[in-house]
């Protein structure tokens, strides 16, 4: 139903687009201007789209008509209050300024000037809090990743924010933002070539819920098979993923950091343009790629790429299902951590590995470690986080840590279950074949730890709880598991400490179906 509402301006500023008259159909209102119109379409309670157009057309909604949305509009006498349940928008009657706000006041985004059209292009600005970061911006190769400072063209015209949103442009037109570098306290959104304005807000306000709202425009990806993570030709990879390709490892590094800041969920790795003198490093930042191509078909032999096929088939899932990217940008991750938005050479890789590549020459290189306590796989090493550390790496070491607190799945057959304590942990782990998730769980329980495995099929698992001292009882239920002499003769319902390491290790048969719950008693 259409509710039309005429608007009465007491006075105008001399130069200045006014608000003359609005109405509603469904999650959308329709603003008439003195100059033109303008809607806003609300896609959820966080979301919305934004459009202006000079000529007096109202622009076409999305592909995909989204569900309605309880908003109020409410008229003071110089704005429009639309809110939602998470956002109040008011639209400005004289500039058509938009600002977005908690429902609290709290600002979140303001428009500071009014979209102006000169020589072909359309410029505004906006609020740019010094305690804003600002990422994103396409697959760009520059060294950096937070924006503030800044001036540069958009190879994708999304920004993300630390006030707890993205912005999405959608007009046709070549983007430029100034991000705090003319004016230190407001952005410039420039773009050449255009003739309206049309974005995409979303509000998180954490990152990774900035790109479960962006799911409602791009729509899910293709679901991914466990055989697309091998070594794919050009031909194979989705078409969902763009190919970045590049003879500069760091320029490689950069693209796929700054692409996930922008949205896109999944990005493949060519090796094809590699240069030879860093063909083991190309190799080893390819086996953590969300997907990597090229011609090689020996390529990923010997790397960890084969013992990650479940953890990239679980992620793959959760980009399907919320649009989160499976390569994880440091600010993404650790949105509240300020170095953490200065780091461009390393990254995370799902939740539950950091992965500092090499990409130079040198064996050696520093490695920021957030909040947390941390260790290093490939020597069992411990580190507090919150801090830069310098490691050395050989030729055949891709430098990769875990977290207190994180349950690391790799292999098969036994599938090997990494848990790093003190913290509780669990992985929900995707079943490619029966489309369900199999459950496993670990922490301090009392006196106890507590491993627990709810398969959703027939699979032996291998836990592997990492600086723990040596148990004096492992049992489930009335079985009490028995020691083995050395990890060589585990078998089921047994278990082996590693005094050296001090790892334990814990063999036990997940039946399909069956909760299986081992108590370990020190």
């Amino acid at each position: 139903m259409r509710r039309a509402i005429g608007i009465l301006l007491a006075a105008t500023t001399l130069g200045a687009v006014t608000l003359t008259n609005f109405f509603r159909e469904g999650n959308t209102i329709f603003l008439r201007l003195s100059d033109g119109s303008a809607q806003v379409e609300w896609l959820s309670d966080s979301s919305f789209r934004f459009s202006r157009n000079w000529d007096g057309n109202f622009v076409q909604g999305p592909a995909v008509n989204p569900q309605p949305v309880v908003v109020s509009v409410n008229e003071t006498a110089d704005s429009l209050v639309i809110s939602s349940k998470y956002l109040a928008l008011t639209i400005a009657k004289q500039g058509v300024l938009v600002h977005a706000a908690e429902p609290n006041g709290a600002v979140i985004m303001s428009d500071l000037s009014e979209a102006e059209r000169q020589d072909g292009s359309i410029a505004w600005e906006r609020s740019a809090p010094l305690r804003a970061r600002f990422f994103g911006l396409g697959t760009r190769t520059d060294s950096t990743v937070e924006l503030r400072g800044s001036r540069m063209a958009a190879k994708k015209p999304f920004l993300l924010s630390t006030l707890g949103y993205g912005e999405l442009h959608v007009a046709a037109g070549d983007y430029s933002f100034d991000v705090a570098r003319a004016k230190p306290d407001r952005y410039r959104i420039e773009a050449r070539h255009a003739s309206k304005i049309d974005y995409y807000f979303f509000y998180g306000p954490a990152p990774k819920e900035v790109f479960e709202q962006l799911l409602l425009l791009n729509g899910s990806i293709a679901r991914l098979s466990p055989s697309q993570f091998d070594l794919l030709k050009l031909s194979e990879v989705p078409k969902e993923a763009p190919v970045l390709s590049s003879a500069s490892l760091a320029d490689a590094i950069r693209s796929l950091i700054n692409g996930s800041l922008s949205g896109t969920p999944l990005m493949a790795l060519s090796l094809d343009s590699a240069p030879d003198t860093l063909r083991r490093r190309a190799i080893q930042l390819g086996s953590v790629s969300p997907l990597v191509s090229g011609s090689n078909r020996e390529s990923m032999r010997g790397t960890i790429r084969g013992e990650l096929t479940a953890y990239l088939t679980t992620y793959a899932e959760e980009a399907r299902e919320r649009g989160l990217p499976l390569l994880r940008a440091l600010p993404m991750q650790f949105s509240r951590d300020p170095e953490a938005a200065k780091v461009s050479d390393q990254f995370m890789f799902g939740d539950e590995l950091l992965v500092a590549p090499i990409y130079d020459g040198r064996n050696s290189r520093s490695v920021y470690l957030p909040m947390g306590v941390w260790t290093r796989l490939s020597n069992n090493e411990v580190y507090q986080g919150r801090r830069t550390i310098t490691i050395d790496a050989g030729p055949d070491e891709l430098p990769l840590f875990s977290r207190n607190g994180a349950v690391l799945p790799l292999g098969s057959d036994p599938m090997k279950l990494h848990y790093f304590p003190k913290l509780g942990g669990e992985f929900f782990l995707f079943e490619h074949d029966l489309g369900e998730y199999s459950q496993v769980h670990a922490g301090p329980a009392g006196d106890f730890m507590r491993l627990e495995i709810e398969s959703k099929k027939d699979r032996e698992y291998e836990w592997i709880v990492h600086h723990i001292e040596r148990p004096k009882k492992i049992a489930a239920g009335e079985s009490v598991y028995s020691q083995a002499r050395d990890r060589n003769q585990l078998r089921q319902s047994s278990w082996f400490y590693d005094a050296q390491a001090k790892n334990l290790h814990v063999r036990a048969m997940g039946p399909a179906g069956a909760d299986v719950i081992i108590n370990i008693s020190f």
